[in-house]
């Protein structure tokens, strides 16, 4: 213990400047990462800024196509609403002049009967046969329903697929367009 202190007693002046020169050493290059860490901070804030800001100009964006591309199909379903009852309409037509075909065919048979009188041909059971002339009026008639269902079918397919075509071809276009400035 004398060693240590006649040693302090002899160097104490050099001991005390080194501990100031460390303690000094330590000082500073804490101030050194504070300003340090300060500046990566600002840098760290800054970008954080711009990613919220390119986050938001994004969204913005795919909510202003998606708006445009709704907008352009619920156009398209308008005007396939209209088409519809239009051909609705067509249909309804078509319908009462079949309704004045088949009543002029069956107008057609019962003279045609009327005219053969007694002349019908009365088969064994009791029962009037069917000449040619009456299976022909038949099957026109079958002929004339079944040709308006398949074309009201075939009618409201075609503008069920026309629509949906539209409806694609309307995004996939309003895809390729450059934004709007």
């Amino acid at each position: 213990m004398i060693a240590a202190a006649a040693f302090l007693k002899a160097y104490w002046r050099p001991l005390v400047a080194l501990l100031l020169v460390a303690v000094g050493s330590l000082m500073l290059l804490r101030v050194g990462y504070g300003i340090a860490d300060r500046s990566w901070q600002e840098k760290w804030n800054q970008r954080d800024k711009a990613d919220t800001a390119a986050k938001l100009t994004f969204t913005q964006e795919q909510r202003r196509i998606e708006l445009s591309r709704q907008a352009e199909i619920n156009n398209i379903q308008r005007e396939a609403d209209d088409e519809n009852r239009k051909a609705d309409a067509q249909r309804a037509v078509a319908e009462r002049a079949a309704d004045r075909l088949q009543s002029g065919i069956q107008n057609a048979i019962t003279q045609l009967q009327q005219r053969r009188g007694s002349d019908t041909g009365i088969t064994s059971s009791g029962k009037a046969g069917r000449t040619p002339g009456d299976l022909l009026a038949q099957l026109y008639r079958e002929i004339d329903s079944t040709a308006g269902e398949l074309a009201a079918e075939a009618d409201r397919r075609g503008r069920v697929a026309l629509t949906c075509e539209r409806s694609y071809d309307a995004i996939r276009n309003s895809s390729l367009k450059p934004a709007r400035k």
